[in-house]
């Protein structure tokens, strides 16, 4: 409707804090069927000139609800309308282009998906509404594009958001939802060429040195001075109370009454045996554990099941559909607890899988 009206500024407003950040590239997509969504809306916002979303709570939406209440419940006493709604399943698919029009790195992804080859590399790529995905280590769904646009829509990110802080170019770009194999060597090389982010990062790093603990509490305690912020100043009073100084060191009351030195070397020490304690836990738990467990062993020629596709990416499929498929021979079994299967009937080969997805086959 705004473009039919040839619009040129829009200001979108939601009460949905999420939404209104993934549209505004400050948090990710991990839903599949959002991911789609997302693209076609980005899209749509580049057909103006100015584009802003602003967050409305509920509680300052109370006139936009009211309207749409007194719609709903509006009478019409000239005619009955019967208006039947469909829900689209999947947003329009026109703007995207299709998986067997690529002709750069995505093309043998791909192909091994539309073959349903299952690898290493494609465990990671699905493909929605005949897009390209690539998942990230945190869950996030990036859309598969050629460098060329990635690198103009990196560019256009780095304008807007140029000495403002926070994360990193690459980590907002995966939020908006790109990707391309070169991204972080590009998104750092567009970062360190410009002297904004230079001069931020250098200031980062100058305030990230921090004081030793102890020196607030000296300065109190010798010469009464105090941090400026009242809060801190009030936090300081309270924590000084269990502390006292004695010559050149600093003192702690122990909960017997008898003086324990509270210097940096000590709590160093009482760091180190708290880690080498703990390190010894996870030894016995590691211990307990593998008493328990009963490795996996195959060996070449043994019929196997695999588990399907979508269980080791980890997709969501309908309640009854199979989550193992099979018979597979055994072509080759790895030390690493990995092997190849061959499927019997064409003689493919696929792999490697890791014995947590297969399982032995009994006639």
């Amino acid at each position: 409707m705004a473009e039919d009206r040839k619009v040129k500024k829009l200001q979108i407003k939601g009460d949905s804090n999420l939404v209104i950040r993934q549209l505004k590239g400050e948090y990710g997509v991990k839903e599949p069927s959002l991911a789609v969504y997302r693209d076609e809306a980005l899209h749509l916002l580049n057909l103006f000139e100015e584009v802003e979303a602003v967050h409305v709570p509920r509680a300052k939406n109370r006139h936009a609800d009211a309207l749409a209440t007194i719609g709903s419940k509006e009478s019409r006493q000239e005619r009955e309308e019967v208006v039947v709604f469909k829900r689209k399943g999947q947003p329009s698919t026109a703007i995207t282009p299709t998986v067997k029009g690529y002709m750069d790195c995505r093309k043998p992804i791909a192909e091994q998906l539309a073959q349903r080859l299952s690898s290493k590399v494609t465990r990671e790529y699905s493909e929605l509404q005949g897009v390209l995905y690539r998942k990230s280590s945190e869950g996030l769904l990036m859309k598969c594009v050629a460098e060329k646009e990635g690198l103009e829509k990196a560019e256009n990110l780095h304008y807007a958001i140029c000495g403002d802080g926070g994360p990193s170019l690459y980590r907002r770009m995966q939020r908006v939802g790109m990707y391309w194999p070169k991204m972080k060597t590009c998104c750092d090389a567009i970062q360190k060429a410009c002297r904004n982010c230079g001069e931020h990062r250098e200031v980062m790093e100058v305030n990230a040195i921090e004081r030793n603990w102890t020196h607030p509490l000296k300065d109190y305690l010798i010469s009464g001075e105090l941090p400026p912020e009242p809060r801190e100043a009030e936090k300081l009073k309270r924590n000084a109370e269990r502390y006292f100084y004695r010559g050149q060191e600093l003192f702690k009351h122990s909960h017997t009454g008898m003086p324990r030195e509270a210097s940096a070397e000590i709590a160093e020490k009482r760091r180190k045996k708290a880690e080498d304690e703990l390190l010894k836990h996870h030894r016995r738990l590691t211990l307990a554990y593998e008493r328990l467990v009963r490795p996996r062993m195959f060996h070449e020629g043994e019929l196997v099941f695999k588990a399907t596709d979508t269980v080791m990416r980890k997709q969501h499929t309908s309640k009854w559909a199979p989550n193992w498929e099979g018979p597979y021979v055994v072509q080759k079994a790895n030390s690493n607890g990995s092997c190849m299967l061959m499927d019997p009937e064409d003689e493919r080969v696929f792999g490697p899988i890791n014995f947590k997805y297969v399982k032995k086959y009994y006639a």
